[in-house]
């Protein structure tokens, strides 16, 4: 299955998968009903490993949309670290 792209003249662009080479020019946009054109688009061929392609895009998309928050994180000023190693026992303690 191939991936194409088209574009509605009101709607923008969206994507339809379709075996290899039976896309058509023009087809029904899903909002409006209007004929959408295919666009020749970059095919998604990439080398890079499918986990650092991941990070990219969302280092790109967080330049244009950052990610906010609605409150701060919990505090870890009440939380004891717990260690296990001996060796922590020597160390100052605050």
């Amino acid at each position: 299955m191939a991936t194409y792209e088209y574009r509605c003249t009101t709607h923008g662009t969206f994507d339809r998968r379709m075996r290899m080479g039976t896309a058509p020019s023009l087809i029904p946009c899903p909002q409006c009903g209007e004929d959408a054109a295919r666009i020749l688009s970059i095919p998604m061929v990439s080398r890079v490993p499918r986990g650092i392609s991941t990070a990219i895009e969302r280092t790109q998309a967080s330049a244009d949309h950052p990610a906010t928050v609605s409150s701060l994180p919990p505090s870890r000023e009440g939380q004891a670290r717990i260690t296990r190693n001996p060796k922590h026992r020597r160390l100052p303690r605050p």
